[in-house]
């Protein structure tokens, strides 16, 4: 029993120090985890009420309206929706709100876009210097100092980067998307359209920030890789840091790229097992390098296509079951193992290299 309650206690002291160690690299780096995404989502909304005021005043016929279904006709191909101008003020019918939904929920991914940009930006810079600057600044020799390993230390910076801060985006993302549609809201009671009812009884307007918040153990998986990458030239490099990290995979894609064409030797037939191995050797360089791109995944899988467009916009549950989908290709386990050698070489060089410039 006594081992028990020994085993417990050293489990929750680690616990307690990558929390501590977590706390401390977001107030490091709060201006661009906490302060940037919020600064952003606040402008997002001031220039939404902007357009709409706007769009109030110069575009009074069209203010109010979405198009969407207004009926059904048949002809020989079969049964197909008639779409027009519909208020959004008048009751709407069943099919009308199921499309409206759909609107909504591709309106919330569009507004956040924008936040996640700015966060695949800071991930990629933070990453890439993490580790440089604590042996720039000579602060590793305080840090080295405290009861904490050099694995703790990297998995730290690992879990906010890739973890605590799309956190902490997604959070913003959904405070400004519930504020948008209440400014947005006042906006159209002002120019006489009652859209309360409508915007916060329709499911994708809660279903669409869960649904996003779901696709998160996709993009940490996918992110992994390259997150290490950035992390392991971090603590190998004596100066340049991000040179390295962003020319060395550009120059391995250029080249590969080069090797991938049938006619780069002149007698490769185009699908020689070598010209098809560049290939496929291009394409995951390429796909694990934009890792830290949220949505990333969704481009080119190999294991299924992306859901059609309709005219209500992407079916979030699908877009979920997608994005989960593609962790069944071969890559993310040659990611995953990369990840951990680039992990494993982390630890290892911030054990060694101590200063850098």
């Amino acid at each position: 029993m006594k081992a028990v309650d020994l085993s417990s206690k050293k489990m929750w002291s680690k616990i307690n120090t990558m929390m501590w160690l977590v706390r401390r690299e977001v107030w490091e780096n709060n201006r661009s985890f906490v302060w940037v995404p919020i600064g952003g989502g606040l402008i997002f909304a001031l220039f939404v009420l902007f357009m709409c005021v706007r769009a109030g005043f110069t575009n009074p016929d069209h203010f109010g309206y979405f198009y969407g279904p207004i009926g059904a006709t048949s002809t020989l191909n079969g049964s197909f929706d008639v779409f027009g101008k519909v208020s959004l003020s008048s009751a709407l019918t069943e099919a009308q709100k199921s499309h409206y939904s759909g609107v909504l929920g591709s309106a919330f991914l569009i507004m956040s876009a924008p936040l996640w940009g700015i966060y695949a930006v800071i991930a990629y810079f933070y990453a890439s210097m993490a580790l440089f600057n604590e042996r720039m600044d000579k602060s590793i020799f305080f840090w080295k100092s405290m009861p904490f390993s050099d694995a703790q230390s990297v998995s730290a910076k690992l879990l906010t980067v890739l973890l605590v801060a799309p956190l902490l985006v997604w959070l913003s993302a959904t405070i400004v998307w519930f504020l948008t549609l209440f400014i947005g809201a006042l906006v159209y009671a002002c120019f006489g359209h009652g859209v309360f009812i409508t915007f916060f009884t329709s499911p994708n307007v809660y279903l669409a920030p869960l649904s996003e918040l779901a696709m998160l153990p996709v993009f940490i998986v996918s992110a992994l890789p390259v997150a290490t990458w950035f992390l392991m030239v971090s603590a190998w490099a004596k100066k340049s840091p991000q040179a390295w990290s962003f020319g060395v995979p550009l120059l391995s894609i250029m080249v590969l790229g080069a090797l991938a064409s049938s006619h780069f030797f002149g007698y490769l037939d185009e699908h020689h097992p070598w010209v098809d191995l560049s290939r496929s050797a291009t394409e995951t360089l390429a796909r694990q390098s934009g890792g830290l791109i949220p949505g990333a995944w969704l481009a080119n899988s190999s294991v299924t296509k992306l859901p059609p467009l309709s005219h209500g916009g992407y079916s979030i549950p699908d877009l979920v079951a997608y994005s989960w989908q593609s962790l069944s290709a071969i890559r993310v386990g040659v990611g995953l193992l990369l990840s951990t050698l680039f992990f494993m070489a982390t630890v290892r060089l911030r054990r060694t290299q101590v200063l850098a410039g």
